[in-house]
């Protein structure tokens, strides 16, 4: 009786001892790792691109995961845009949030005529500081 105790506690401390960031996907993973400015950027064009509905905190919720994955999921709807983005690996995964960032899916993420305005300049310009 006593053994069958200590083995039923012996594997509940098991399980509970396990490290928390364990069920952490490998995205989030890249996500807390990045720089601050990088999530906001990446938050911003998310929303921009009407993939993320959500505050632009540069913090991890459903929605900023919902959101990388429907981004993704655009850029590989668009077979010319020549990017595949890996999102079960750290270097897919940083790949991905560089070139998002740095505006190279551009024309993959956003609408055709919605990259521009009637001037015929990018309109979001202005929120990432690029000319």
């Amino acid at each position: 009786m006593h053994r069958r105790r200590f083995l039923i506690c012996a594997s509940f401390a098991l399980v509970s001892a396990a490290p928390a960031h364990a069920a952490i996907s490998p995205l989030e993973r890249i996500w807390h790792e990045s720089p601050r400015v990088l999530r906001h950027t990446l938050k911003r064009k998310l929303t921009l691109s009407e993939l993320y509905f959500g505050e632009i905190d540069g913090l991890w919720t459903r929605a900023t995961d919902r959101g990388l994955r429907r981004a993704a999921d655009r850029i590989l709807l668009k077979q010319d845009s020549g990017f595949r983005p890996d999102l079960r690996r750290a270097a897919g995964i940083r790949s991905f949030f560089d070139a998002l960032a740095n505006g190279d899916l551009d024309r993959a993420l956003f609408p055709g005529e919605a990259l521009k305005n009637r001037d015929g300049a990018r309109w979001y310009e202005g929120h990432f500081g690029r000319s």
